[in-house]
């Protein structure tokens, strides 16, 4: 990463996203893909890390700075694990716990993928409502397969960013 730090502002439902998360519930919205086989993880795990240029929003997290919450450029974009791997035969009870599991709005990735793996593979997306709407997953849920099918096709993607624009 560049030595530039990106901010980006943080409107009022963001706040509010935040608030409601820390004190009543979960603001994640999933999806969830049943295969008749298994993914390859690699590509998948590659995939994801295109899609993070390609939707910016996705690399940024929510810090606070000087008592004000900001969206910053994530530095360790390079580290962070972009897809988990569980390999169990109760893969119902897995993807509960998945998108159970409580969002920690500074640390965490605004989208987090897992594949639970038994006789075949279910593949778990899910992406803080903060940054995106049920729509706007979709959108990356399309975008994430259409990497995917590049790269296994062995094609590179053709990343175009979309611009950060002022979302107030």
């Amino acid at each position: 990463m560049s030595e530039f730090q990106m901010y980006l502002p943080v409107d009022a439902y963001d706040g509010f996203n935040i608030i409601y998360e820390k004190y009543f519930g979960n603001c994640q919205i999933n999806c969830i893909l049943r295969l008749n086989g298994k993914i390859n993880e690699e590509i998948l795990k590659e995939a994801i890390r295109i899609s993070w240029k390609v939707e910016p929003i996705l690399g940024y997290c929510l810090v606070e700075i000087d008592n004000q919450l900001v969206w910053k450029q994530r530095e360790d974009l390079d580290k962070i694990e972009a897809c988990s791997i569980v390999e169990t035969q109760e893969a119902d009870a897995e993807l509960q716990a998945f998108v159970s599991e409580k969002y920690n709005y500074e640390d965490d990735c605004q989208v987090k993928v897992r594949i639970v793996r038994a006789d075949t593979d279910t593949i778990c997306v899910k992406i803080h409502h903060a940054c995106s709407d049920a729509g706007g997953l979709k959108q990356y849920v399309k975008l994430l397969l259409s990497i995917y099918n590049d790269l296994e096709k062995g094609e590179q993607y053709p990343v175009k960013s979309r611009e950060c624009v002022n979302r107030s």
